[in-house]
């Protein structure tokens, strides 16, 4: 089966999942219009119904051509404007939209129905069988738009806002990824995007913060690991390092700031696979330059993730492959020195403000109050939000269960906040707040990667593996 998307859905099933649909659609439709061309055209329902029904199949089909324009309109609108954007414009783009399938319906069916063995069929003339297709068209789409308009509705429910100075923790700090130049950005939550502060201006991939936010990791959007000081830098310093992956996850400063322990692929011996790989842990002095081996992590195809323990003496790191926690001596003699299970807890580890693989799709799970929320890039519905096992409410990648295509864009995660019933949500290349029980959904941030002020964000390495353990990312 030829595989259409990397999901590995075949074109075989959207075609059949296609005429699964439509075809009964296109028969209601056609033993409507057939009964109003019964009344106007005063002629038999047995004469009318299969020349309606043809002429409804082309219709359909010809309705491509309206739907490219209107999907590369609508895409367009999904990539560039806001969530808010969408909602308000959403009332003029779908009557248009609405209005030019009327027209093309109508022109389509009018030129199939007014061909001579159609008029000598029904014994009736061409102004006759016109008026009958609008009237016949005009009777469908008074039922067919309400429902389209209504079903296609953007986060149906949820009122939106510009801002969110409504939010009842508009004095957290937010860092984030400004959507237009790739700037690590820093503000608190009720401020506006143009009041924020740069704190790295420079195009960024992926960030780590030490707790004093004297010390920024990132990763360039064009490869490489830097390290930025933004109260006494000009220019960021490049890591000697062949770390190929476009996460900080990888990376990770010591509580003095001084030091970065990072996992790079070991590439000079072998490994026992294709995708297999050694990883080997770094350690960097920002004062004297020096670079170390402090240790080797078994054999896996991705590396885990890694953290300063509180006191700068040791290294935590994980396997992909076991989960189990490796820690190595920071100091020389580096070595193991020892290699356990269980996680350790957030106050084990040095305090930095980071996502684990922003941009990467992943998800999770969330608690939020009374609420469990689920997260996930790869189900038709990006968030769903829970009460004693039922379904509040849930929001599509698409926007709306009508959008087109194009209007996809995926919600990366979420990140629950520590008061009310709010959490911020990672979508497309925006941050929104998101108020669960006001059922309101605010812009946030005109940038991706959110991160607030809080050492959960490198929780992956301290926090077990379990749905409700705790508020994490």
């Amino acid at each position: 089966m030829t595989a259409l998307l990397a999901n590995g859905i075949g074109i075989e099933l959207v075609l059949l999942f296609g005429v699964i649909v439509l075809a009964p659609v296109i028969l209601l439709i056609a033993l409507a219009e057939s009964l109003v061309f019964r009344v106007v055209l005063a002629a038999p329902y047995r004469r009318v119904f299969v020349p309606v029904l043809a002429a409804n199949m082309l219709s359909t089909l010809a309705g491509v051509v309206v739907f490219i324009p209107v999907d590369a309109t609508f895409g367009h609108i999904g990539r560039t404007h806001s969530v808010p954007d969408l909602v308000r414009a959403y009332p003029a783009a779908a009557l248009t939209s609405i209005a030019a399938y009327f027209a093309f319906s109508v022109l389509a069916e009018a030129a199939w129905l007014r061909r001579r063995v159609f008029r000598t069929r029904v014994q009736r003339s061409t102004g006759r069988i016109l008026s009958a297709v609008l009237v016949a068209n005009l009777c469908t789409y008074l039922v067919i738009a309400p429902l389209v308009y209504i079903y296609g509705r953007p986060l149906d429910g949820l009122e939106t806002t510009y801002d969110v100075r409504w939010s009842a923790n508009t004095g957290e700090v937010l860092y984030y990824i400004d959507r237009t130049t790739g700037f690590v950005m820093r503000k608190r939550i009720s401020v506006a995007d143009r009041d924020a502060h740069v704190l790295v201006p420079f195009p960024t991939h992926s960030f780590l913060i030490s707790a004093d936010e004297s010390l920024v990791a990132y990763t360039a959007r064009g490869g490489g690991l830097y390290l930025y000081r933004p109260e006494h830098d000009d220019e960021p310093h490049h890591l000697p390092t062949t770390l190929r992956t476009a996460s900080t996850e990888n990376v990770a400063i010591s509580p003095d700031n001084r030091r970065i322990a990072f996992l790079e692929a070991v590439h000079d011996e072998p490994a026992s696979g294709p995708y297999q790989h050694l990883w080997r842990i770094r350690a960097f002095d920002g004062e004297t330059g020096d670079v170390a081996t402090v240790g080797t992590l078994p054999e896996a195809p991705a590396p885990g993730a890694i953290a300063w323990s509180a006191d700068g003496d040791d290294i935590l790191a994980t396997c992909r492959e076991t989960r189990d926690v490796f820690v190595f001596t920071a100091r020389p003699p580096f070595g193991l020195r020892h290699r356990r299970q269980e996680p350790p807890s957030l106050d084990e580890l040095a305090v930095v403000y980071g996502r684990e693989n922003p941009g990467v799709l992943g998800g999770g799970h969330y608690r939020v109050g009374e609420y469990k929320v689920l997260c996930s890039p790869w189900t038709i519905d990006g968030i769903r939000v829970m009460r004693d096992d039922e379904l509040v409410f849930a929001i599509s990648h698409w926007y709306s269960r009508l959008s087109p295509p194009h209007m996809y864009a995926p919600i990366m995660g979420a990140i629950p906040l520590p008061n009310g019933d709010e959490m911020l949500v990672d979508w497309g290349t925006r941050t929104y707040l998101l108020d669960i029980s006001a059922r309101k959904l605010g812009l946030a941030a005109d940038g991706h990667g959110a991160v607030l002020r809080t050492s959960h964000f490198r929780a992956r390495l301290a926090e077990p593996h379990d749905d409700d353990s705790a508020i994490v990312n």
